[in-house]
């Protein structure tokens, strides 16, 4: 956080500082500080889709699902149609009560050539209480050395799925504490 701040003060129009610090605040479970970076970064660029997907984000780790669906509705029509948001955004329609919403994104997803991040699907298999699905995605994340591995003991979408053996030995096995 001190870096970025600093990479502020030299760059204060820098709208990848603002938005690493709101991803940087969300994975420390500091919401309120995410969504102020998250303006921050609106006010540098009303258009960009970024802002509205990490706010998405931000929401669902709040459990504000009703809020993150709008978010993540605004990134897709901006532009942000990538499979991780995708993932994020079924998470949160699953959390909010609309599983067939979200399975219709996992299907689509399943049946897409691009490629489709094996920790995304986690997260979106989590949201629908699928642990056994979730936890298969992360060991073929682990095997396919999926960068994002790295934020397995942080990324709140994940709290469902925690307390799994299956989950802490993975962590071990990425090299995390559990």
């Amino acid at each position: 956080v001190a870096e970025i701040k600093r990479m502020q003060e030299l760059d204060p129009l820098s709208l990848i500082a603002a938005l690493d610090l709101g991803a940087m605040y969300y994975n420390g479970r500091k919401y309120d500080d995410a969504m102020k970076a998250l303006q921050q970064a609106a006010a540098l660029d009303p258009a960009t889709p970024m802002t509205a997907t990490w706010t998405g984000i931000v929401y669902g780790g709040m459990g504000r699902y009703a809020d993150a669906i709008p978010a993540f509705q605004t990134a897709i029509s901006r532009g942000d149609n990538t499979a991780a948001t995708e993932c994020y955004y079924a998470h949160s329609l699953a959390r909010a009560g609309r599983r067939e919403d979200a399975m219709a994104i996992l299907n689509k997803l399943h049946k897409s050539a691009s490629f489709v991040p094996l920790t995304g699907l986690a997260i979106a298999y989590s949201g629908l209480g699928d642990t056994e699905r979730a936890i298969e995605s992360l060991r073929k994340a682990y095997e396919a050395r999926d960068p994002m591995l790295q934020y397995l003991n942080v990324e709140p979408q994940f709290d469902s799925i925690r307390g799994d053996k299956r989950f802490q030995e993975l962590a071990r096995k990425v090299g995390l504490q559990p």
